[in-house]
């Protein structure tokens, strides 16, 4: 079962700690640690130093540091330092920001391919603010030294329902403007979501939040097409069409292909836009004069162009609901066509695919074809194992019985280990987070059983930060 992870994973801390526990003099020279709730801050100093074997075990010191030098650690300290030694331990990908190739869009990119949980659901300010995701991104960006453009942003921005109350995960953009145009779901994108109108001459209108007025330049569109498809332009309030950034005319850009895809556009400027009153850039994506469907999928960001002067493209395709089961082989073809791929699907393939109609060997196959086409592209991967012990805890359907207990028991326990595959065929890096951090740290930060909280997606991201090779430039703050 699931909890043999954390219970195995302890199992190998404890034999750790045991072996480290020769060189863990006590101040009265007993060589062990004291038998009560509180342990001697000299021997967790002496046992830090001989688990660094003379390296940098940045996080490890940094925590240290940062806790009272009284003559006593409590338990809790002592499992927050445990927890660092941990995540040092992870090896990380090799130079993930030093690009091996280009991706599906021709630039140097991190990728990351996941659910609600990489889309800051249950986070008091969503993925903008403090999802794992947000940790992520602010570790990369500072690393470096602020060349980082955030290309696919979703086109549905705003509002995760966490009971009764909504969370806020706006981005880049505020809520979008869509009339006449309708929210769609199909396993066929990237990120499966999409804004669909077949309302002749109808907008759906992105407004970029006021912070970011002055830090991007650029932008593209993303749309998906399909036989039969529409056309768009961008709208200039003038009724013409925004330029492209070279100054070339638009006119309308055609959806219409043989198969179903995520494709862009060229790259605008946001000064070449309409500006509301307050003078803030819009992008006013206005539907063709007929009635064939115009599919958008998201808006990229770019403060330089790409493939400028070292700059790094952070491309998140997430969305709610999303399994891996689900998506077509060809948007699983173009997320794995990065420099790096955080793969962090999973979750909802344990406990919901089956119910929904998707087979074990749904997931399976897909991990197959990511671990082909990731090694056929050489890209660097990060899998993320976010199938909590926790599952019991919640009846995903109605008329739960004993064969769909049994169908959920086997996928908690089987699609783990697939994953943990994706990781070791690809020569990534799996980070299962409750069994590096224990499951009385993850647990009690699912207040739903399955979204992070604030404090879980902190965890999270130290984690994540630390697979990718940087940990010195994780922080709370962008800097």
């Amino acid at each position: 079962m699931k909890m043999m992870k954390t219970v195995t994973a302890l199992a190998l801390t404890l034999a750790l700690l045991v072996s480290a526990l020769p060189m863990a003099v006590s101040a009265d020279g007993k060589g062990d640690f004291d038998k009560n709730d509180r342990i001697d801050t000299n021997d967790v100093r002496l046992l830090m130093n001989s688990l660094a074997k003379g390296k940098d075990v940045t996080l490890t010191q940094r925590l240290w540091a940062d806790m009272d030098m009284d003559s006593k650690l409590s338990t809790t300290d002592a499992r927050k330092l445990l927890s660092a030694v941990m995540m040092d331990s992870i090896a990380p990908v090799t130079n993930y920001a030093k690009p091996t190739g280009e991706d599906w869009w021709g630039e140097n990119s991190v990728a990351l391919l996941g659910d609600s949980i990489s889309w800051g659901a249950g986070t008091s300010g969503g993925i903008s603010e403090y999802s794992y995701v947000s940790y992520v991104k602010k570790a990369i960006q500072n690393y470096n030294s602020g060349k980082m453009n955030y290309g696919f942003v979703q086109a549905y921005t705003k509002q995760w329902a966490q009971g009764t109350n909504y969370t806020d995960s706006e981005e880049i953009f505020s809520w979008p403007s869509h009339t006449g145009w309708d929210e769609t779901n199909n396993g066929n994108r990237l990120v499966k979501f999409g804004f669909q109108s077949v309302t002749p001459w109808s907008l759906l209108t992105f407004k970029l939040r006021s912070q970011y007025v002055n830090e991007y330049k650029y932008f593209t569109v993303y749309y998906h097409t399909e036989p039969g498809a529409g056309s768009f332009a961008l709208a200039n309030g003038s009724g013409g069409e925004v330029p492209y950034a070279d100054g070339k005319a638009t006119g309308y850009i055609p959806t219409n292909g043989n198969s179903a895809e995520t494709k862009r556009t060229k790259f605008f400027k946001f000064s070449d836009c309409p500006k509301d009153s307050n003078g803030i850039p819009e992008i006013r994506i206005c539907h063709g004069g007929t009635t064939e469907p115009v599919t958008i999928t998201g808006v990229g960001c770019y403060k330089e162009l790409p493939n400028t002067g070292g700059y790094v493209t952070f491309n998140s395709y997430s969305r709610g609901g999303a399994m891996l089961s689900e998506l077509s082989y060809k948007v699983l073809e173009q997320a794995a066509k990065a420099d790096t791929l955080i793969m962090s699907l999973g979750y909802n393939d344990m406990v919901w695919a089956s119910n929904a109609g998707y087979s074990r060997e749904d997931f399976i196959n897909r991990i197959d074809y990511l671990i082909e086409k990731c090694n056929e592209n050489g890209t660097q991967v990060v899998v993320n194992d976010f199938t909590w012990s926790n599952y019991n805890t919640i009846s995903p359907y109605t008329g739960w019985n004993a064969t769909m207990q049994a169908e959920l028991d086997w996928r908690a326990e089987n699609f783990s280990l697939h994953l943990r595959r994706l990781a070791e065929e690809t020569g990534g890096v799996y980070v299962d987070h409750e069994a590096i951090l224990g499951t009385d740290a993850i647990i009690p930060n699912l207040p739903d059983t399955v979204h992070p909280n604030n404090a879980g997606h902190k965890l999270i991201g130290q984690n994540v930060v630390a697979a990718l090779g940087l940990t010195d430039y994780f922080t709370e703050e962008w800097k």
